[in-house]
């Protein structure tokens, strides 16, 4: 086994575009997932941050802070 030629042939499949990567409707169609993704990504953050707040507040007694506290405070710290 010729390691050039398995290191030629791994370039140019994880580098080259393929036949479908050149396409405009292919180009179009991954932008538009990817700004699915992004927005679902977000969402589940939010939705996250608003079931973590009111656990923290409500079930655990702990208060939230949305900043660093001081250096050597004795305070619980929750984002």
């Amino acid at each position: 086994m010729d390691p050039r030629g398995s290191i030629k042939q791994a370039r140019r499949i994880a580098v080259e575009a393929g036949r479908l990567e050149e396409e405009p409707e292919f180009r179009s169609t991954l932008a538009r997932l990817a700004c699915t993704g992004v927005q679902w990504g977000g969402l589940l953050g939010i939705v996250g941050v608003l079931i973590l707040v009111p656990v923290n507040v409500g079930l655990l007694g702990r208060p939230v802070a949305w900043w660093y506290p001081e250096v050597g405070a004795a305070g619980p710290f929750v984002l």
